[in-house]
């Protein structure tokens, strides 16, 4: 009597950097106790492929902890790595699709015919960046607080404005990218009851103006109910990095107004840049530790 046995399943996780990452040839390592390959790909893509999995299911719930660890490794290295958030289920008739930057989930010895393309311009040393780079993503199969922290929406889309940040040439591009990092995450308490009270009073008096001019003040005056940005941005920097941070995220936030509103420009950009990019990470590398907002 023979036993026919499940097939084995393989994930293959294309994804890009910037600054790039120049992998020339593929390197064979273990993550999570499976078998992985880091290869380049088509198109300046780095592709990750792991077989010996038992199940497609399986292979997705490995995939949300990849996607993770990459998110991790974005923090970890300073750079941003892109992946799609979807990753696509294959059965062994299923053609190919011709997207090199689509995640795969297929049985293992499936035939195997995508785009090719070449390989992407050398900007960061690999022998540096691969090591960190596999840390991150066995931080991300191990770390549970992560993954609980990303059933955040909001955590969820700050790290992805985090990563794409990554992506913008210009200095003032960056910034703003990182400050609305912070702008996502910052905390939405209520303002003091008096303060509370007051507005309500201004809204009540506003509606002896004309409709359309009441509603557009009732609607700001409602806004201040919550504390404002600034102070909410302040609120989950000392929850999370302590007091002495409060002042520099601040200042940072009052930097992109005045950039955003007046087109004042900090006058070191590129060290405001620095600053704010090291402020955020260590933000969201605090998140992930402790596994929320």
């Amino acid at each position: 009597m023979t036993s026919t046995s499940e097939p084995e399943w393989v994930l293959m996780i294309p994804f890009i950097t910037a600054p790039g990452f120049p992998l020339k040839e593929s390197h064979t390592v273990t993550l999570g106790g499976l078998h992985a390959e880091v290869r380049p790909a088509a198109f300046d893509y780095t592709q990750i492929t792991i077989d010996g999995i038992r199940s497609a299911q399986a292979a997705f719930d490995l995939f949300e902890s990849m996607r993770i660890g990459m998110l991790i490794a974005s923090l970890n290295i300073n750079w941003g790595i892109r992946v799609l958030p979807n990753v696509r289920i294959l059965e062994s008739d299923s053609p190919m699709p011709n997207e090199p930057d689509v995640p795969l989930i297929y049985p293992k010895g499936k035939n195997l015919r995508r785009l090719v393309g070449h390989v992407g311009v050398i900007q960061k040393n690999p022998d540096k960046v691969l090591p960190k780079l596999l840390e991150s993503l066995e931080i991300g199969l191990k770390l549970a607080s992560a993954r609980k922290a990303m059933t955040d929406n909001l955590v969820k889309l700050a790290i992805e404005l985090y990563v794409d940040t990554y992506f913008e040439t210009s200095d003032s591009a960056r910034f703003i990218g990182f400050v609305g990092v912070l702008e996502v995450l910052k905390d939405k308490d209520s303002s003091s009851d008096a303060a509370t009270a007051l507005i309500d009073k201004w809204r009540q008096e506003a509606s002896i103006l004309t409709h359309e001019e009441a509603d557009s003040i009732q609607s700001s005056l409602a806004n201040l109910k919550s504390i404002s940005i600034s102070r909410g941005i302040g609120s989950v920097v000392k929850r999370h990095l302590g007091q002495d941070r409060v002042k520099e995220a601040r200042d940072l936030y009052t930097a992109r107004s005045s950039l955003v509103h007046y087109g004042i420009r900090p006058t070191d950009s590129a060290d405001t840049v620095r600053r704010t990019q090291k402020l955020v990470t260590e933000l969201l590398a605090h998140i992930f530790m402790v596994g929320s907002r």
